[in-house]
């Protein structure tokens, strides 16, 4: 992302063109690679679960918003498994596979699948370190705070 052309293996390369090609852009775009829209699982195909959510609309009420849900930044996502809002996709491989098909109406053979999942692999980088704040103070002094800030 930074330009380096030597950040990347040829499979690697060859699994961000397919990427590019396959229409995965369309949804994983940005410089978090998604995280910014919300997209309907199962465009093409319906997305079989035994997860009762549908999506947005759980919340919403607006039947628009059925199996709508936020699409994840691809950073890290070797590291977040498993995979989907009901996490019962257990492999990113398996994950590809199933988006590919389900969203793309396209069927990825073994190799093609392998080249994006060794692109995705090249995502990973410094997960970095959250510190807590420090919680508010306890007895006399919560109320206190509480008045201050409210």
């Amino acid at each position: 992302m930074k330009g380096d052309k030597t950040a990347l293996t040829q499979q690697q390369i060859d699994g961000l063109r397919l990427f590019r090609r396959s229409g995965c852009v369309r949804c994983h775009s940005g410089n978090l690679l998604g995280g910014t829209s919300f997209q309907k699982v199962g465009s093409i195909r319906p997305y079989v679960t035994d997860n009762p959510s549908k999506g947005r609309m759980d919340v919403s009420g607006k039947p628009w918003d059925e199996m709508m849900f936020k699409v994840p930044t691809l950073l890290n996502i070797e590291r977040t498994a498993p995979y989907f809002h009901d996490g019962a996709v257990k492999t990113l491989p398996e994950a590809v596979k199933k988006m590919a098909d389900i969203q793309l109406d396209t069927n990825l053979s073994e190799k093609q699948v392998e080249d994006i999942v060794a692109f995705l692999h090249s995502l990973n980088g410094e997960i970095p370190k959250i510190e807590k704040p420090a919680p508010p103070p306890n007895g006399p002094e919560t109320r206190k705070y509480v008045e201050e800030v409210y």
